[in-house]
């Protein structure tokens, strides 16, 4: 039977696991891979504030019981090589603080690492190996060479450890199977329903995997050659949903017996080159990238183009004069009658746009929310946490932390005191089942 895995949401749902408290900071780590939070996260340039920044890297992190784990293998001059090494941090996320760190022997050059929680181990995807630590000492546990791929991204499935085609057992690290199909240098991210992984190639085409078997049960083939990267797919109400470095987007309908309707896939062209994965809320689907719909030039504007989840036709891409790419993942605030979608420029000094979209809306431009005081080149992947605070880096190295300005009375946490507090403080109080922020609701 094809069961359907429940959504577990970016920061109201965290993972709980042996009594450790997990937040997903970025993508890839939700069963559906939608980078969704109903989190209420900043929305004003005026009410935010840098809480810390730490020289700890350009990399993703995970959040487990108030820690950051991070990997930092850049070094300072961006172009050094893999033998430089690199750097597994825990922080203290309240203060940015490092608590430990380990050197290690793999560095990253210009590209970076990914992180994710997995069977009690923090494990690192550097371009060369995949590492795997104990939260709890900072130890290294165990490390397997991989073939280079300048974006290692890991996706815990099935209690093992998917990288670029790659399954590795995640308590040893040994590589237990190679997906059949062509992988390129990174990206590649799926989604997990069931006894099925769905997974999209550098073609752009979309592989049904057995986790069983790790063996390809089915497919549906876009008929281009083969890229330079994967792009993320998202699952939202039975269908899939996937962009590329060509200009397309794509949707695919799941069958009862997890298989595709292949008479229900449907491309449209988006006109953007993209890296990262949609996401998906209210009916729409998100796609971010750079205004080109060729796989080789990179002389786009950023954009945001938003889809109908019923049919896949664009409903309207975002006003952008701003040159430059989107290189990751959108990170959604699904606030109920709106969504914001927030992402990361590729262009100095890496600023944090978001853009605030209704169900009704049929045109729309992304609003500047962060500029990083520590310029550089930016294609990370956007984390937040359950306070609201978001976590942004760029190349120059820096982890940073912005959130809204601790306001007492601040029950919602959007940085003001207004009506809207005093009605969810009343909610609150009365039982209702509402979440308030505990740290300034108190007046």
């Amino acid at each position: 039977s094809f069961c359907m895995a429940a959504l577990m949401l970016l920061t109201i749902l965290p993972i709980t696991a042996d009594a450790v408290s997990v937040e997903w900071s970025g993508t890839f780590n939700c069963h559906e891979n939608n980078n969704v939070t109903t989190t209420l996260l900043p929305c004003d340039p005026a009410a935010m504030e840098q809480s810390w920044c730490s020289p700890t890297g350009n990399n993703t992190i995970v959040i487990v019981d108030d820690a950051i784990y991070t990997y930092n293998g850049i070094n300072p001059e961006l172009w050094a090589s893999y033998e430089d090494g690199g750097t597994f941090y825990k922080l203290d996320a309240d203060t940015g603080e490092v608590l430990q760190s380990v050197s290690c022997d793999y560095g990253t050059t210009f590209y970076y690492s990914y992180s994710i929680y997995a069977n009690g181990l923090i494990c690192v995807g550097c371009p060369t190996v995949i590492l795997a630590f104990d939260p709890e000492t900072c130890e290294l546990v165990w490390e397997t060479p991989v073939t280079e791929r300048y974006y290692s991204t890991l996706q815990y499935i099935n209690g093992c450890i998917v990288s670029n085609g790659t399954v590795l057992n995640a308590d040893t690290g040994k590589v237990i199977a190679e997906i059949d199909g062509k992988w390129g240098g990174g990206w590649s991210n799926g989604v997990e329903i069931g006894d099925c992984f769905y997974i999209a190639d550098a073609t752009e085409s979309l592989l049904v995997v057995d986790t069983n078997t790790w063996t390809v049960a089915d497919t549906i083939d876009s008929g281009l050659s083969a890229g330079t990267s994967c792009p993320g797919v998202v699952y939202y109400q039975g269908c899939l949903y996937w962009g590329g470095i060509n200009g397309n987007f794509y949707r695919a309908e799941i069958g009862e017996d997890g298989l595709l309707n292949e008479s229900a896939w449907k491309t449209t062209v988006s006109g953007i080159k993209c890296y990262g994965t949609p996401v998906a809320a209210n009916d729409r689907v998100y796609l971010a990238g750079m205004t080109t719909n060729t796989a080789t030039t990179n002389t786009g504007t950023i954009a945001i183009c938003v889809f109908s989840a019923d049919t896949a036709e664009m409903i309207y891409m975002t006003n952008s004069d701003v040159t430059g790419k989107i290189q990751s993942t959108p990170l959604l605030c699904d606030a109920g009658s709106s969504v914001r979608v927030y992402v990361q420029g590729y262009k100095k000094p890496g600023i944090v746009y978001f853009l605030e979209d209704t169900p009704t809306q049929t045109g729309g431009s992304l609003t500047d929310l962060i500029v990083p005081d520590k310029s550089q080149y930016a294609w990370e992947q956007l984390a937040c946490d359950a306070e609201g605070a978001i976590y942004c880096s760029n190349d120059a190295g820096y982890l940073m932390k912005y959130q809204n300005k601790l306001v007492k009375g601040d029950a919602n946490g959007d940085g003001q005191l207004d009506l809207q507090d005093a009605a969810l403080l009343s909610q609150y109080l009365a039982g209702w089942n509402v979440e308030i922020r505990q740290e300034t609701a108190d007046v």
